[in-house]
């Protein structure tokens, strides 16, 4: 698209732009999700600033049509899984299950967005993703049926850490992390479940996250020297975060409630 200005200053006009497109284009990513993590970062995008416009070429991992397929898919799904009547959290555990049994895992080591396996369309499409890919899939058909979410960004330590994407649901005013692309790695076990999961819960399992939490949150999860020790893998990987160059998209609300099933209608 082009951007076209009314200032005949040149000064005047790079001022604007510094001022204005840049924190615009951040602002959006910041806000959208979906788009934050559809978008090439690598490669940024294309801006060439004439004498009066700014002509931008954005870059993105799927094109129109496969997105229009995405759509087509996750109605199909959902209409077979989910009822307008169920509560939230019967919604959010069918969808869980569904892409916990149907996407297949697809390392992200080498080519991390080969055969479109860090998007929506390479899971619900081709059937197998990367962590990307099943996080943006449950963004996708979470959106759809209408329970508010958030993707995240983080990191499962280990030596080598590993870069690592899940979701953040809400139900009834509480938040829960929800991890389907390690439901998936973990489907043989009974024990291991990676649904409505607290804060302290996913340390546990050794996962930190580096999208940003409000401060806030620290004060309901930081309660007891068990907790606070799980924490210290969080102080450790936030440091990670500046040398990935890995700004979250602002402040997220914590997942400090513990679940009790049943309690949302």
């Amino acid at each position: 698209f082009t951007i076209t200005f009314s200032q005949q200053d040149r000064f005047k006009r790079v001022s604007l732009i510094n001022k204005l497109w840049m924190p615009m284009i951040k602002k959006i990513l910041r806000e959208n999700d979906y788009l934050r993590y559809s978008f090439i970062r690598k490669g940024k995008y294309m801006a060439r600033i004439h004498d009066y416009r700014i002509e931008a070429d954005f870059k993105y991992h799927t094109d129109q049509e496969q997105e229009r397929d995405v759509t087509r898919e996750v109605r199909k799904v959902l209409a077979g899984i989910v009822s307008e009547t169920d509560s939230a959290e019967k919604k959010v555990t069918a969808i869980y299950n569904w892409i916990r049994d149907n996407v297949a895992y697809e390392s992200a080591m080498d080519d991390k967005c080969a055969d479109d396996k860090c998007t929506a369309y390479g899971a619900i499409v081709n059937r197998k993703a990367n962590c990307m890919g099943y996080a943006a899939l449950a963004h996708r058909m979470l959106n759809r049926a209408g329970v508010e979410n958030r993707i995240v960004f983080g990191m499962i330590a280990g030596s080598p850490a590993t870069p690592h994407a899940w979701n953040l649901v809400q139900l009834c005013g509480n938040y829960f992390h929800l991890d389907t692309a390690s439901a998936r790695n973990n489907r043989g076990n009974p024990n291991s479940s990676f649904l409505f999961l607290s804060d302290l819960d996913l340390l546990r399992k050794n996962v930190v996250w580096l999208t940003d939490y409000d401060p806030s949150v620290l004060d309901t999860v930081l309660t007891t020297p068990e907790s606070r020790k799980q924490f210290k893998h969080y102080m450790e990987w936030l440091s990670v975060r500046d040398k990935l160059e890995l700004g979250g998209p602002g402040k997220m609300p914590g997942a400090a409630a513990r679940y009790q099933a049943g309690t949302c209608p």
